[in-house]
């Protein structure tokens, strides 16, 4: 693992469009907790797990980096005349900390105020998130979607693993 962080080390995957560039942050949140506690009266606690994996996906870019808010302006104009929204995927890799974030039919789903200033500024997109997953990656890990692909199956192998485990000790 890299010993300290770089934002050149952060890697965005837009659509298949490679290594975006001019944000200044990025965040990635899902929508609900993973899990949910009530305690009874006689306090014994109950936890439900909450099978909910909607997020949200903002960036944050530089007001003249005209190429990507062009691309939001665009989906934007095409949500708008169509009447429909377009969909696609984001895959976010921290080299410095190990991270993978892959973001799974992804939308706009608000535009970044216009605001204008004696100075340059940013603007926030904000996008909805039909499935974030987070996932650990090792160091260096390529940017493909077979790479992408094999971690998912990956995680789901052992899911499923450990259900199994679970069945044969019930």
């Amino acid at each position: 693992m890299a010993k300290t962080y770089s934002p050149k080390d952060v890697k965005i995957v837009v659509a298949g469009f490679q290594d975006v560039s001019g944000w200044t942050s990025i965040t990635v949140d899902r929508n609900s907790d993973n899990s949910s506690t009530i305690v009874s009266a006689d306090g014994i606690p109950a936890h439900t797990v909450i099978a909910d994996s909607t997020g949200t996906f903002e960036i944050e870019l530089q007001q003249h980096n005209s190429e990507f808010n062009m691309c939001i302006a665009a989906l934007d104009l095409k949500t708008k005349t169509d009447n429909d929204l377009l969909f696609f995927d984001i895959t976010i890799t921290d080299r410095s900390g190990s991270t993978l974030v892959n973001l799974k039919d992804v939308h706009l789903r608000k535009m970044a105020p216009q605001a204008l200033a004696a100075e340059a500024g940013t603007r926030t997109h904000m996008f909805h998130v039909d499935d974030v997953q987070y996932l650990p990656a090792a160091e260096g890990i390529a940017q493909t979607s077979a790479d992408v692909l094999n971690a998912n199956n990956f995680v789901d192998f052992i899911s499923e693993q450990a259900q199994n485990l679970k069945d044969l000790t019930s």
